[in-house]
Formats: C-alpha cells, structure tokens, sequence
C-alpha cells in the first residue's frame, strides 16, 4: 500500500524538498531581432520531463526557463543558436551545439533537426 498525495506532500516539505507541481506549459518559438544578428547568435531554452528521456521537449522563453532550472523534475538546457556565418560554419556550429546538449537532453536531436534555421538559409 502507497501512500496518499498528501502524506507525500508532508513528507517532502518536512524533508525540505520542493513537489512535483503541474505546470502549464507554455511553448516559445524565438525570433531574432536586430541585437540577436548583430551578435550572431539567439540563445534557445529548452526543458523535459526528467524521468523519461522520450518525454516531450518543450522550447521555452527565458523568464519560463528560469522557473524550471530550480525545478528537480525538469531537465533545463540552453543553447547559443548560430544564426550569422556562411551555410556551413552556422550549419557545423549548431550541429555541435546540438550534440553537446544531447548529452543532458537525449531527445533534442531529433527536436532540432534543422540547423540553418533563423540563418535565412
């Protein structure tokens, strides 16, 4: 026999953890502006379920990441998204960006395949 949500609740604030918390989620699909060219890069937030590596990623804004870096049940990973080069220097720097942060976020790969995109390639 388990025990109920609340006694699981009285647990974990007695333990001084942080609860699971149902959390809507809303997505965020960036747009560079004229700063983010300039630099040559627009930073992308990405957060996951961490007890399964096929759960759903999700790309946030950063005022939503920030609440879910201090989040135990999220996997939280950002990235400097190259969007300012020739094809191949911004198609290689995001590939390698992207299989770095697969490391942390196994599904990412298959969540950004595209590597051109926002270059205008």
């Amino acid at each position: 026999m388990g025990i109920s949500t609340f006694e699981y609740k009285l647990l974990m604030i007695d333990e001084n953890k942080s609860t699971p918390i149902n959390h809507t989620i809303k997505t965020h699909i960036p747009v560079p502006d004229y700063l983010d060219y300039r630099r040559g890069y627009v930073v992308r937030y990405f957060i996951q379920r961490i007890n399964d590596d096929n759960a759903t990623i999700y790309e946030v804004n950063s005022k939503n990441f920030e609440k879910y870096l201090t989040d135990p049940f999220w996997n939280t990973i950002s990235l400097d998204w190259r969007i300012l080069g020739s094809m191949e220097e911004i198609e290689k720097s995001n590939k390698a960006s992207v299989k770095l942060a697969s490391k942390k976020m196994y599904g990412i790969l298959f969540y950004l395949p595209n590597y051109l995109q926002f270059s205008g390639f």
